[in-house]
């Protein structure tokens, strides 16, 4: 998706349905300041209902002086081999 595509939507509109309230609650839990995984995997739903298995990781920062989520998604892409290391991972 384009940046136009995402930009002003909640991360829980790509989010696939099962794992809505998850992230909805760990969001609002970590921008309270209240106890919540750093660091968790979640399926994502592309343009065309794709879905990518991701791990989704956020750190409060300060933007504004008010606080905020910074969030990083790796995409956990399936193993071709034993030893199998992307030369370049993906990340958004």
């Amino acid at each position: 998706m384009s940046a136009a595509e995402v930009v002003g939507h909640p991360l829980t509109d790509f989010v696939a349905p099962e794992y809505v309230e998850l992230v909805a609650n760990n969001l609002r839990r970590r921008l309270a300041g209240e106890p919540a995984a750093e660091r968790y995997e979640v399926e994502l739903i592309g343009a065309q209902a794709q879905v990518t298995r991701v791990e989704l990781s956020s750190t409060v920062i300060d933007s504004a002086g008010e606080p905020a989520l910074l969030l990083t998604v790796l995409e956990m892409l399936p193993e071709t081999g034993s030893t199998a290391v992307s030369s370049r991972p993906r990340a958004m």
